[in-house]
């Protein structure tokens, strides 16, 4: 415990305080008892000499009457053995003195107090015969005042000082030292383990008692704020451990950084994710949007936007693995978490891509045949016609329908019926080229899509089909079959706007011409 300074201590400061008060009082009291003592003193002393006139009246009396001036030195000089008298002047019924005097140390004396006192004669109560005067000692009767004010101001200055002292005392046996005796606990009481104050029996009631009792209050309090608090750091230190467990041991990608593009954090699932695995270093935690997105405009304006208007966004891209280079999609979802920073999360999506396009691609392929059902084709139609009209290429189109189909399904099966159409597929796909589109629209209805291909080269490959497609064709109960086709062909030259609908139609009807005309044949339209 440091030292108090006497100067800073709180008896001090109480001493002064109390002094202070004290010595205003006393102050006070002291001018009010020199007024009224002043007064008093002033008071006797001329009462004093109105008693030693009364004594030497008689005798002045008999000595003015009879003009002794004898009897008026001896008056005079008995008067001015008073040490309260200055000067004695004895008048007879002449206007000079018989007799007067004066002292030797009030000649100098100025505006002093006098007395005077009418004398009458022995015989006649009634007739004047002469007057006394009396000047007063002025410097005499300051001293008699002064004299009877120590009287007064010492015993009320003793007492002053032996209030204080016994303050002093009091305060030092008592008060400072149950003071410094809560200082010294509280010095050594230890509120993190809830450890309080000692109270003695004989402060229980008194202020200490209250003062301790509320540290004692306020020492309980702290001890269950730092055990709640002590409670919701563990609890924050589980959770923080579980937090960094899941983080670093989670598939998805978690990040945060700021505005500019910096990396601020990572976890390890990153590393396996993104282009760069060295993301730990400087250069690469700066840079590290440029290498997410890497020349991808849409992507970063993506990012850009999400920053600058500090909203959540979703998107998807594409990005190279670390590791082995193969190309991953990523689901982005950023999301603003405050003073500008934002906070990723990536999932790698390649499966879900992957058995989407699949889906995808089997949503449009022929399950019996393996060739683009009608959905496909209707896709790379419109793609191709739209190539047409750019004028990149040229188109033919080739419907082809079956002939006698139907009587197989009806004798053989649709078991049988279904091995020809597979079969007519595999022998139209060894026919065409790798270039060229096959689809399956329905039932025995089948499309060939050429691209570049000159009218002799769509007629050959039209003559081949005819041939291929009329030879017998074994089934899997050793069955055979035989059928034919009806070939439809539309050419199309560069630069040529025509819809999808109407060519088909145009198509499909110089099909239907072939079919009625007899059958397993080809022709063009406009022929």
């Amino acid at each position: 415990m440091a030292a108090i300074s006497v100067r800073h201590s709180l008896v001090s400061y109480t001493l002064w305080r109390i002094l202070g008060i004290v010595s205003f009082v006393g102050l006070i009291t002291s001018v009010a008892g020199y007024l009224f003592t002043a007064d008093r003193a002033e008071r006797e002393a001329v009462e004093s000499i109105n008693a030693l006139i009364n004594v030497i009246e008689p005798t002045a009396n008999i000595a003015c009457y009879l003009n002794d001036t004898g009897a008026a030195t001896e008056i005079v000089n008995g008067l001015l053995s008073s040490r309260l008298i200055a000067k004695v002047a004895l008048y007879g019924s002449t206007q000079s003195p018989l007799a007067s005097d004066t002292k030797p140390s009030a000649r100098q004396q100025q505006d002093s107090r006098s007395m005077s006192r009418l004398l009458y004669s022995p015989f006649e109560a009634q007739q004047s015969v002469g007057k006394i005067i009396i000047e007063l000692d002025q410097s005499e009767l300051q001293r008699t005042v002064q004299t009877s004010l120590l009287y007064v101001v010492i015993p009320v200055i003793g007492q002053t000082l032996i209030g204080i002292v016994a303050l002093l005392l009091l305060l030092q046996s008592v008060i400072s030292p149950k003071i410094r005796g809560l200082i010294e606990q509280l010095n050594r009481v230890k509120c993190d383990y809830g450890e309080t104050l000692c109270c003695q029996p004989e402060d229980e009631k008194n202020e200490i008692g209250a003062l301790i009792n509320y540290i004692n209050r306020l020492i309980n309090s702290m001890f269950q704020s730092l055990e709640s608090e002590r409670e919701l750091r563990q609890q924050h230190e589980i959770q923080r451990r579980q937090y960094h467990s899941i983080l670093e041991n989670t598939s998805t990608c978690i990040f945060t950084f700021t505005p500019e593009g910096t990396l601020l954090s990572a976890n390890r699932a990153c590393k396996e994710c993104i282009v760069d695995s060295d993301i730990d270093s400087q250069d690469s935690k700066m840079h590290f949007i440029e290498r997410l997105v890497g020349f991808d405009t849409e992507i970063r304006k993506l990012f850009e936007s999400a920053i600058d208007k500090q909203q959540q966004v979703d998107f998807d891209i594409q990005v190279k693995a670390s590791q082995d280079q193969t190309v991953r999609w990523l689901k982005v979802n950023l999301t603003p978490i405050g003073n500008g920073v934002m906070q990723g999360v990536l999932n790698d999506i390649t499966e879900l891509k992957m058995e989407a396009q699949l889906a995808q691609s089997h949503a449009r392929i022929d399950p019996l045949t393996q060739v683009a059902n009608r959905l496909g084709f209707n896709e790379r139609l419109e793609w191709m016609l739209a190539s047409v009209h750019r004028g990149e290429c040229s188109m033919t189109v080739m419907m082809i329908d079956l002939d006698h189909f139907k009587q197989v399904n009806d004798t053989l099966g649709h078991a049988a019926g279904d091995d020809v159409l597979k079969s007519v597929t595999r022998r139209i796909a060894d026919t065409v080229r790798e270039s060229d589109f096959i689809a399956r629209l329905g039932g025995d209805e089948f499309v060939i899509l050429l691209s570049e291909a000159t009218k002799a080269v769509a007629e050959r490959i039209a003559v081949e089909l005819l041939q291929k497609i009329g030879t017998k064709i074994l089934c899997a109960a050793g069955q055979s079959a035989q059928v034919g086709a009806s070939i439809g062909i539309y050419l199309i030259p560069r630069g040529t706007d025509i819809e999808a609908k109407a060519l088909l139609e145009r198509a499909d009807e110089r099909m239907y011409e072939i079919k009625k005309s007899g059958r397993n044949s080809y022709g063009f339209v406009d022929e």
